[in-house]
């Protein structure tokens, strides 16, 4: 809900005081502020954002020929100012190009300066060097255009500094020269060369991660062990970048290199400190794993294997579908030639012979099956930590993967329709949901939040996947959706209640549950028109605009709260009602000698919390009966939260003895963002006492 109103007959005083007025002035202060004001998270974290939009799209976006079109900059930088409250002292883009090639530009805010600007004006700078032609193209007649993939974040220095290497999209491995094999359904297999490369954006924590069965491994030995499976070493110290060395083991779809390499680190080795000569792992440790000339020799036997099957058959069957024969006779010629290879001894020195058709074999469902959406699947569901996760692949020009785990992932859907009525032509996504209903001069239709407390991923991509994927068309007049059109398409896995890995089958993304559970947004001016002029302040810097939007806030609340209709109004008559129903029912039901249960519970974090106490020391000093507790919502969640992992509250007022919660409780979460990692989580252990939980953030859906 929006903040909530407590005036009420039976609470005359509060939010009536400058005080009140000035906090909430204070908690929906951004920049450049109008008409949907956002708030600043008051946590140190990072943000995702980024879009995928079809060629005909991204032409239409275009003013001129400018070097990147100008609508799709403006839709992004829009988007970024919202999510760059997540974390504003760096960001970086990337640009994935049709035929490989690549433009990633990473920035640190100067002091005082804007984010945005300076991004972009170094990414418009870097694509005018690496292509000078290619991106002026799209504006002449008769060139074929392509579809556009841009990849950002922007991050505060948490878990390391904030420099640029460790600024996202983080890329593990230089750009190499890889063959790559394609399927199409109407086309066939077929390959190319080209530059390979994967990048990824985080926000979350990357703890641990198992590689082989229930064997953890923290992440920072995942960093020396990928140092020496990749034979790359990262100069970056924070967690996020291991997530891209271990997307670039876990994605080998079409590259028989990678797909050997993949077979070996994770099917025969069964530990890693094998790769340290089982030794702990250490910088200065022994390095025992195969080299790239090694894999690339056993890679080149299966290279040879296939184009002889390509040969023997059409080049439009899939020789390697599960149960086949040909899979079967393919396998079959794959051992024969590694067990024939005049260096056959050297490979049992790394592969047993009783290992090597189970080698074969994974090499072979390597190739086959893990492509991005699949790998970014098995390394979430072997992952310790919280994940807002975005991947993508040369190898997979035109595709992104978003993931959502722990943290927040939006999903925005648009078209340039007027009325809203056609192919979903453009994906946009963002760690802040605020940001998707930001942009204010395009036609964003749609949002689907990924469900973060289960998981879930969901693959955007320009063409047509497999059978489980599905074109998306919009129908905004009528609220649905149906798989229809040439728009985008999408194939999408939730991840369902923790299972045993062997017992587990994810639930598709289908078009009738896409369409129960997008949120239908207001229409907006279309994308190829100028977005409207914003009002300028007099102040010359970011600070004195901000103060020069609070007359206009103050003005924006006390008429929020003047209108009885208003969800703010309606809310804070129905949370002073169950306040005082559940203070008579606990006094009721208290027993002499014994811990009162809590009246109210408002949490929340940092600046946050600051005002939860203060908010409890005025309602207790009216109501001097009232149990009401003000908490960070991390101790909430080391009281509530059970399981091996959860945090125990030691040498606190409040204990697992003496904390006690009823159905009649009241419960409160404040949260700038309204994503607010630990206070989410409270709010959902709390409701599993109490229906009565309440929330205070800038927007409402």
């Amino acid at each position: 809900l929006k903040p909530i109103s407590f005036s009420h007959e039976s609470y005359p005083l509060v939010f009536s005081s400058s005080f009140y007025r000035l906090a909430l002035v204070l908690f929906v202060l951004k920049f450049q502020c109008k008409s949907s004001p956002e708030l600043r998270p008051e946590l140190t974290m990072c943000g995702n954002w980024g879009l995928l939009c079809l060629a005909d799209f991204g032409q239409r976006a275009r003013r001129g020929n400018e070097i990147f079109p100008a609508g799709l900059e403006e839709l992004l930088v829009e988007m970024l100012k919202v999510v760059e409250l997540r974390g504003a002292q760096a960001a970086g883009v990337s640009l994935i190009a049709a035929d490989g090639p690549s433009c990633r530009s990473l920035v640190l805010k100067p002091k005082r300066g804007d984010l945005a600007e300076t991004l972009f004006r170094k990414f418009k700078w870097q694509l005018k060097r690496r292509f000078p032609m290619k991106w002026l193209m799209p504006c002449m007649k008769g060139i074929q255009h392509e579809p556009i993939l841009l990849q950002g974040h922007s991050r505060f220095g948490t878990s390391s500094a904030p420099a640029l290497c460790e600024t996202h999209p983080h890329q593990w491995s230089p750009q190499t020269s890889r063959k790559i094999w394609r399927w199409d359904a109407s086309k066939g297999w077929s390959s190319s060369t080209l530059q390979h490369f994967m990048t990824i954006t985080h926000n979350g924590d990357f703890d641990a991660w198992k590689p082989y069965g229930t064997t953890t491994v923290d992440v920072v030995s995942m960093g020396l062990w990928l140092c020496r499976v990749l034979e790359v070493s990262h100069s970056s110290t924070g967690d996020s970048a291991k997530i891209a060395g271990v997307m670039e083991l876990l994605s080998c779809q079409g590259m028989w290199l990678n797909s050997v390499r993949y077979a070996y680190h994770l099917q025969i080795a069964c530990h890693v400190e094998q790769a340290s000569g089982w030794t702990p792992l250490a910088p200065d440790a022994p390095n025992s794993v195969p080299s790239t000339a090694q894999l690339k020799m056993w890679a080149d036997i299966f290279e040879h294997e296939f184009s002889v099957v390509m040969a023997e058959h059409s080049m439009n069957s899939t020789p390697l579908a599960p149960g086949s024969a040909l899979l079967e006779g393919f396998v079959d010629s794959c051992l024969c030639s590694l067990q024939e290879h005049a260096d056959y001894n050297k490979i049992k020195e790394w592969v047993p012979a009783p290992k090597l058709r189970h080698f074969v074999m994974s090499v072979v469902e390597g190739f086959r099956d893990h492509d991005l959406l699949s790998a970014t699947t098995v390394f979430l569901r072997r992952a310790e930590g919280s994940f807002g996760l975005t991947v993508a692949s040369s190898a997979c020009p035109g595709r992104i993967v978003l993931a959502a785990k722990g943290q927040p992932m939006s999903v925005g859907f648009g078209s340039c329709s007027p009325e809203g009525n056609g192919p979903a032509e453009m994906v946009c996504w963002s760690s802040e949901a605020a940001a998707i209903g930001s942009v204010s001069y395009t036609n964003i239709d749609a949002r689907l939040d990924l469900d973060d407390r289960l998981g879930e991923a969901l693959e955007v991509s320009v063409t047509s996947l497999d059978a489980y994927s599905f074109p998306v068309f919009l129908d905004a007049s009528e609220g649905s959706v149906s798989a229809t059109g040439s728009g985008v398409m999408l194939p999408g896995l939730h991840f369902g209640e923790p299972v045993a890995e062997e017992s587990w089958t994810p639930e598709l993304l289908t078009v009738d549950r896409l369409g129960q559970r997008l949120i239908w947004l207001p229409r907006r001016a279309a994308l190829k028109q100028k977005p409207p002029a914003q009002k300028k302040h007099v102040a010359r810097d970011i600070v004195q605009d901000d103060l020069s939007i609070i007359p206009y806030l103050v003005y924006e609340i006390d008429h929020s709260w003047a209108d009885k209709r208003s969800m703010n109004s309606q809310s804070g008559r129905h949370f002073s009602e169950l306040l005082s129903q559940g203070l008579q029912q606990n006094t009721k039901l208290h027993q002499p000698n014994k811990p009162r249960c809590i009246d109210l519970l408002v949490f929340g974090v940092e600046t946050s919390y600051w005002l939860a106490q203060q908010f409890c020391a005025d309602l207790k000093r009216m109501f001097p009966t009232m149990n009401a507790v003000a908490m960070s919502s991390n101790l909430v969640l080391g009281l509530l939260q059970k399981g091996p992992a959860h945090m125990n509250a030691q040498n606190w007022t409040y204990a697992e003895d003496s904390f006690h919660i009823s159905q009649h409780t009241v419960g409160f979460a404040i949260s700038h963002s309204g994503t607010t990692y630990s206070t989410v989580w409270a709010a959902r252990c709390l409701r599993e006492h109490t229906d009565n939980v309440f929330s205070m953030s800038s927007t409402f859906d």
